[in-house]
């Protein structure tokens, strides 16, 4: 059983590799342990395109129905990013988007089982490095079946005060929002776009440092930006958030090194490509003017009437399964412990009956 249930699996990702060939984006699979033993037969399958590697991202994206796929393909982007192999763009597309209502994202369609194992399987092999990598991708995979628990995890960049870089464009209906579709309440005309004018890509840079620096929160990466008529912008929906921490940040102006975690991985991959959207320079220009808000933490204690400053010294927290990476791995082990008691109560009903039926006619056959 364990055989075939294998062979099916090796033929799913071979032909995930096949559809990835048919738009000539299967260099990302290129440096893969997990698709070593299919990546050369599905070579055969390459159509070379002359598209940029963003009108290609967007032709698979529109042609396929399997968002899982879309979903995969986006982690795929930053392990090649890692290996010096992505171009680092993003797809040029315009949509105009009147105020009101509107559906930015549905819960993920295709093959659940499957992408699971293979998120498990990219967790321990190809993102081995990074030991909260598991609990990570598994999170991904649930907020993308429940779009509730999606636009929840939106809200620490959806409920950033408006300034003068970014405006609060987009807010969550909530009594829309369901498990199958995330509903959002636009107070303005806009655009989804990836395209970015010079301003825009300015505003986005300060959009993104004012998450990291104050709200201490990683955009992990996006695929659209929501912009006024102003130039003003709104992320439209993240692949990912995770908080950053004090070593991220200073990571990020430059002032040492990224810690050694999925979520300093996927600080490195948003750096790039907020590049994209705005030159380097002047995104490390934005970054300095918050530098002076990267601070290590510190606590004020009042002891008779005096004010005592201190080095802050975290304390032991109840558990947040949002900040708490340990969390997620735990209770992933819990459900693999319950699918596998299951499983054994499964094959009990189906294996009982069948050697008391065998029991019985092996003493009818001694007895005639």
């Amino acid at each position: 059983m364990r055989i075939l249930s294998r062979l099916v699996y090796n033929y799913k990702k071979f032909r995930l590799a096949t559809r990835l060939a048919r738009f000539d984006l299967l260099f990302l699979l290129d440096g893969s342990v997990v698709f070593k033993d299919v990546i050369m037969p599905a070579r055969f399958f390459v159509k070379p395109s002359s598209k940029a590697f963003s009108g290609r991202l967007e032709t698979f994206a529109t042609a396929s129905s399997d968002s899982y796929a879309v979903l995969f393909l986006s982690e795929m982007s930053a392990l090649a990013f890692r290996s010096s192999k992505f171009p680092g763009s993003l797809p040029d597309r315009n949509r105009l988007r009147p105020a009101g209502t509107v559906v930015l994202k549905e819960k993920a369609s295709g093959d659940s089982l499957f992408y699971h194992r293979l998120f498990g399987e990219l967790a321990a092999v190809d993102f081995s490095a990074f030991p909260d990598a598991p609990a990570a991708l598994e999170k991904r995979l649930c907020l993308s079946e429940d779009m509730r628990l999606y636009a929840s995890e939106q809200e620490d960049v959806m409920n950033l005060s408006p300034d003068s870089h970014s405006v609060g464009i987009l807010r969550t209906n909530w009594v829309q929002t369901s498990a199958r579709r995330w509903v959002v309440d636009s107070s303005q005309d806009f655009e989804l776009t990836a395209g970015l004018t010079p301003e825009a890509g300015k505003n986005l840079a300060h959009l993104f440092a004012r998450l990291l620096f104050f709200k201490e929160v990683i955009v992990a990466g996006w695929s659209e930006i929501a912009v006024d008529s102003g130039g003003r912008v709104s992320f439209a929906g993240v692949d990912a958030v995770y908080p950053a921490s004090y070593e991220h940040r200073l990571f990020a102006l430059r002032r040492g090194e990224c810690p050694r975690d999925f979520a300093g991985f996927k600080l490195r991959y948003a750096l790039e490509k907020l590049k994209s959207n705005c030159p380097e320079a002047l995104i490390n220009e934005i970054f300095a003017e918050y530098a002076s808000s990267v601070q290590p933490k510190k606590t004020f204690l009042k002891k008779s009437g005096k004010t005592v400053i201190a080095e802050y010294f975290p304390l032991p927290e109840k558990e947040n399964k949002e900040k708490n990476p340990g969390f997620w791995t735990r209770y992933i082990r819990q459900k693999n412990k319950i699918h596998a008691v299951r499983k054994e109560k499964n094959m009990l009903f189906y294996w009982g009956p069948a050697f008391l039926v065998a029991l019985i006619l092996f003493m009818l056959l001694h007895r005639f």
